[in-house]
């Protein structure tokens, strides 16, 4: 798995190896705003979300960038990679418990 957060100045393809990809983006600034689309090198193996934050909560409110900054404190952005991240270890206990029932 892997999650951007207003990922600047980075590529934009994620690799194959990857089998989840979520890219969080922000608007509203013109040079400090987030790659708006990420795309799988091989889109049967790999999962990609974009998706925007309008507005991120932040502790800065004033300066360059202040979107951007506040990113990285938004609990929108956090809340669905920890949901994801919960999520996919259950599955994955669920797996390895079929596995060795077997």
């Amino acid at each position: 798995m892997t999650a951007q957060i207003d990922s600047i100045g980075s590529g934009n393809i994620v690799p194959r190896n990857v089998n989840r990809a979520i890219n969080f983006y922000s608007t509203g600034d013109p040079i400090c705003s987030g790659k708006k689309k990420m795309l799988a090198e091989d889109p049967s193996s790999t999962q990609v979300t974009n998706q925007v934050i309008q507005n991120p909560k932040g502790p800065f409110t004033w300066g360059f960038c202040t979107v951007h900054r506040n990113m990285d404190s938004e609990p929108r952005v956090w809340k669905a990679i920890l949901g994801y991240i919960i999520k996919s270890e259950s599955a994955l206990k669920r797996s390895t418990s079929l596995r060795t029932k077997r």
